[in-house]
């Protein structure tokens, strides 16, 4: 299905980059499933070629906040 393909072909460097924003690998997953539920949501906005600076850029706007934090988990 297209959510598999698009998480597959991009989780890595997501999650990479949350790492990197986070420090915290536990964090960095959650932040990482984060931004696939908000590409996701949001995929009649994305352009192919652009798919992963669109995924990295949620990140990066978001940055440690995710989910949780909007609905006062940690």
């Amino acid at each position: 299905d297209e959510f598999t393909s698009l998480y597959d072909r991009h989780y890595q460097d997501v999650y990479r980059f949350a790492l990197f924003l986070s420090g915290d690998p536990t964090r960095a997953e959650d932040l990482a499933s984060d931004t696939f539920v908000r590409a996701w949501l949001a995929r009649d906005r994305i352009r192919q070629p652009t798919v992963r600076a669109y995924l990295l850029t949620i990140r990066v706007e978001r940055g440690g906040e995710g989910v949780g934090s909007e609905i006062g988990g940690s």
